[in-house]
């Protein structure tokens, strides 16, 4: 999973977005918007767990599944 840090009308991130499904990568494109009124995270840390989930657009993502983070500056 690559998240694509960014805004819908980019460009530039929507190419991106494309060229990694083409090779099969899962992407998210995370308007930025969008923080922090539709995107939470949350971190739990026990004893013998731990845990970190990105809540955006009605999905939980388990950041241990994200490789990578790309962030693109709108202008």
């Amino acid at each position: 999973m690559v998240i694509v840090v960014s805004t819908v009308e980019d460009v530039h991130s929507k190419e991106v977005m494309e060229r990694l499904d083409k090779i099969g990568a899962e992407s998210l494109l995370l308007d930025i918007r969008n923080f922090p009124t539709e995107i939470e995270i949350g971190l739990v840390k026990g004893r013998n767990y731990e845990s970190a989930v990105l809540s955006y657009l009605g999905r939980e993502i388990n950041l241990k599944e994200v490789k990578t983070f790309f962030y693109r500056r709108p202008v």
